[in-house]
């Protein structure tokens, strides 16, 4: 009995399948045993994503919180995905947002394409969270 590897090398040239919304537009159905949407997750890639959350906290501690506001506010006006992961009730994404961040940058449809970077950037936040609670588990950092 073979155990599934979700980030094992697979054809990536298979079509993706897709499904078609109430207004007509084709989106692409997560497919969890498709490499296209799989994460890395080898020990390697947590240590590595590990020490760049550390690297980003500590960069990101030198800026004023005024000043990552107002960027915030000014980039969200263009990018209604990061306008509604900026202003997420009670820690939630709506449906459409969460959807999108699922895809990942490389999977997003056309009409979605220009928020490749933005779903690229919180892609990497969350893996980097990950990777910290599994440090932070391991004991290999504590809290403080």
């Amino acid at each position: 009995m073979s155990t599934m590897n979700p980030t094992a090398k697979r054809n990536t040239q298979r079509p993706m399948t897709c499904a078609s919304t109430v207004q007509g537009q084709r989106l692409p159905v997560i497919d969890i045993t498709d490499p296209r949407f799989a994460l890395p997750a080898d020990s390697d890639a947590i240590t590595a994503l590990f020490a760049s959350y550390v690297a980003d906290e500590r960069r990101r501690a030198r800026i004023p919180t005024f000043v990552t506001r107002l960027i915030l506010a000014l980039v969200s006006r263009r990018a209604p995905l990061l306008r509604s992961v900026v202003s997420a009730r009670s820690g939630f994404l709506d449906g459409l947002g969460t959807y999108l961040l699922k895809l990942g940058p490389d999977n997003l449809p056309p009409p979605f394409k220009s928020h490749a970077l933005i779903v690229r950037v919180i892609h990497l936040a969350v893996q980097q969270a990950v990777a910290y609670k599994q440090a932070y588990a391991e004991g290999k950092v504590r809290h403080g």
